[in-house]
């Protein structure tokens, strides 16, 4: 895995598990909005430019939770768009009773396997074509204290570590790299866990704090770290639609 000096740009955002598997579950979350997803194909589409305008950082832990819970969000979504889909399937057939037509059949599983296809061809890119930049013994030990001292994200029952390591990860990537000549932070971190990072829709107080300190800002949505990453007009100039990312 690259090292962190290897790790250059102007802006520098680490994702984390939510941020990937949210991609792969957007279809069945009506609170997810479509800006979103269309912001993280941007996103992606700007890691294949000649010299692209942001790093996105991968935690070699990210990607091991990543690839452990994808299958359980697909199986949980396609359950999911299976009962819209009955739903809707029968106000179409009752229509046709109405209108004294018939009711056209539509192959839902293959349409719900194409949508999620191409969420998890979107995460896959990402994964491709980001560092996979690895958590160092000191990220592990600092998330581990985290984790026993119950300091956010972490709190008491929670019983994975993974939150804390990226955050420890970010944090220390933060502090390297510093801020630009206006103050503002060069490294980002998103997650869109904002029931362990923040307070309603700001951090929490203790980790606003240390972010502030290493001057590491935060995305709760791929919205959100488009417009603190890139600058606000950018368009890939080669713009991937559905299926070619």
């Amino acid at each position: 895995m690259p090292e962190l000096a290897a790790v250059s740009g102007p802006k520098t955002l680490v994702v984390d598990t939510c941020a990937l598997l949210d991609i792969v579950r957007a279809p069945s979350r009506s609170n997810f909005n479509p800006a979103h997803l269309e912001n993280a194909r941007v996103m992606a589409a700007a890691l294949i430019e000649p010299n692209p305008p942001v790093n996105i950082v991968v935690c070699n832990w990210v990607v091991g939770e990543y690839e452990r819970g994808v299958e359980g969000v697909v199986a949980e979504v396609r359950q999911t768009l299976a009962a819209m889909w009955g739903a809707h399937r029968h106000a179409h057939e009752m229509m046709a009773v109405h209108q004294g037509g018939s009711h056209t059949q539509i192959d839902s599983e293959k349409w719900i396997t194409q949508l999620l296809d191409h969420g998890k061809d979107v995460v896959a890119h990402f994964l491709r074509t980001t560092p996979k930049v690895a958590a160092t013994a000191i990220d592990e030990q600092l998330a581990t204290a985290r984790t026993r001292e119950a300091r956010a994200p972490s709190h008491k029952g929670k019983g994975s570590l993974a939150d804390a390591v990226v955050t420890e990860l970010a944090l220390r990537i933060a502090r390297q790299v510093g801020h630009d000549g206006n103050g503002s932070a060069l490294t980002i971190l998103l997650s869109s866990n904002t029931k362990d990072f923040c307070d309603g829709t700001r951090l929490k107080p203790v980790l606003q704090q240390e972010f502030d300190s290493a001057c590491l800002g935060f995305a709760a949505t791929w919205s959100q770290a488009r417009y603190l990453c890139l600058p606000t007009a950018y368009m890939p100039i080669t713009w991937c639609h559905a299926g070619r990312i």
